[in-house]
């Protein structure tokens, strides 16, 4: 997804694609958070050919000649936290992309973008207290306030409250953000849970709605009639939107546009259907925050 958007803010792709599919699109590169530079990849580039023992002028083809697979297991040993994003190289992007979504300079194509009801559900700790909820709250880069933390404090899931303000901050409410920016976008929230136990442990987690975009139910989780019927739905949609640049088609229940429907979202649960966006106390605390950085 933040591939698609870096597409989306560069000229140099502009003409090259006619709309763009964002799902669970991580707002890195927002506000303060800044942007990769070019040179900050060019000295994690020269630490990892540092780590197999080249240095100087020769170091990079040396680096060259060690297998890809190789490269990447040590790469990967000593910069475990590392997050793969695009960089701001002058070529590609020539800003960060914050500046170009926040100044509405994206390429001029229809998209569709949203997130998953409980992007970190699974990550959070199975044993998670009210301790755990306010470190959360604190640590966030732009919902570290006492109202962040009371949208969530009617959660008796402590887990649930963790997700709700990392999905918020990550993936929901940038999506949201970018979107009321923009006339020709589409926002879905994905809820739908599996049924039995695996369903209820990971939830709509991330990556869910992938089976439902692709119709590749796999036999690790269960399925039933009402994933049948929403995966057929998903898959029309996507494709109707790659055909024409709007999801909407015969048979389907419609799906408005973000901005002109006042912020309405297709909320993909146990039925598609048009809801108000989700979590809209925490996505204006975003908002507010994020416009102001």
């Amino acid at each position: 997804a933040q591939d698609v958007l870096a597409l989306m803010a560069s000229e140099k792709a502009n003409g090259l694609f006619h709309g763009g599919i964002m799902q669970s699109n991580a707002g890195f590169g927002i506000g303060s958070r800044g942007s990769r530079t070019l040179k900050g990849e060019q000295q994690r580039g020269v630490r990892t050919a540092e780590i197999f023992g080249f240095e100087g002028p020769g170091a990079l083809q040396k680096l060259k000649a060690v297998p890809a697979a190789e490269v990447l297991e040590k790469f990967e040993e000593h910069n475990s936290s590392y997050y793969h994003a695009p960089a701001v190289d002058g070529q590609l992007l020539t800003e960060s992309i914050w500046e170009t979504v926040n100044s509405e300079r994206l390429a001029d194509v229809p998209f569709i973008i949203g997130s998953n009801g409980d992007e970190w559900y699974d990550r959070a700790p199975d044993d998670a207290g009210i301790e755990a909820v306010r470190q959360t709250v604190a640590d966030s880069a732009y919902l570290n306030s006492p109202e962040a933390l009371a949208a969530v404090a009617t959660e008796t899931d402590f887990r649930r409250a963790i997700d709700r303000v990392s999905t918020g901050e990550t993936m929901l409410c940038p999506s949201q953000f970018m979107a009321a920016l923009y006339d020709n976008a589409w926002v879905y929230h994905f809820t739908r849970i599996r049924a039995g136990a695996g369903g209820a442990k990971v939830r709509a987690y991330h990556g869910a709605e992938l089976p439902y975009v692709f119709g590749t139910h796999g036999s690790w989780m269960s399925t039933n009639e009402i994933d049948h019927r929403l995966t057929k739905q998903t898959v029309s949609y996507w494709t109707q939107f790659a055909k024409s640049g709007d999801p909407n088609g015969d048979g389907l229940p419609t799906w408005p546009a973000f901005k002109e429907s006042g912020n309405q979202v297709m909320t993909f649960g146990d039925v598609a259907e048009a809801t108000d966006a989700p979590e809209p106390e925490l996505c204006r605390l975003f908002s507010t925050a994020v416009s102001t950085n």
